[in-house]
């Protein structure tokens, strides 16, 4: 570290440390995280029928750039369940703002569609497990910007989301373009 006084009790040139292992740069290359956003939930959500619902776990993150894309990160523990029909089906999706960027059904490659079969329409059918699911998002916007997840469950499909209350989270990654 080169420091030279001059005139002054307080000036000084050269090269001055910045705190906390920081860079000092005020301008960043493609690629890195500018900023991390966390929403996270721990109250289990029920969805019965074929209405999207939100469960409850949304983050709004504010890009510091028009050109900067979002990575959004989700993950939470479901079960499916349903008693005296052959299949149960679940469906998620992802969405910003109100526009989904993930699709619950069919309409794009970025679909969320779980499904559980039984060998009979005597039996019920359940199944509990992890979903994890990312998206790079281009928001191409300065203003704050909500995702959010929501679940259908198809015909008479129980959806719980966080189940158990195990907590579940979603984040935001804002990465320099």
């Amino acid at each position: 570290m080169a420091l030279t006084r001059l005139s002054g009790p307080n000036a000084i040139t050269g090269i001055i440390p910045v705190a906390n292992g920081g860079t000092g740069a005020s301008s960043f290359s493609a690629g890195k995280i500018l900023q991390i956003v966390e929403g996270t939930s721990s109250t289990q959500h029920e969805a019965t029928g074929s209405a999207d619902q939100d469960i409850g776990l949304s983050v709004a993150i504010t890009p510091s750039s028009s050109s900067s894309k979002v990575l959004v990160t989700v993950s939470f523990v479901y079960s499916i369940f349903q008693s005296g029909e052959y299949g149960s089906t679940a469906q998620f999706q992802l969405l910003r703002g109100s526009t989904a960027i993930i699709t619950r059904s069919g309409s794009s490659n970025q679909d969320y569609n779980v499904e559980a079969s039984a060998l009979s329409s005597n039996n019920y059918v359940t199944m509990a497990t992890q979903l994890n699911l990312q998206m790079l998002d281009s928001p191409s916007t300065t203003s704050s910007t909500t995702y959010k997840v929501q679940s259908t469950g198809i015909s008479s499909t129980r959806v719980r989301s966080m189940l158990n209350n195990v907590r579940g989270s979603i984040v935001a990654y804002e990465v320099g373009a």
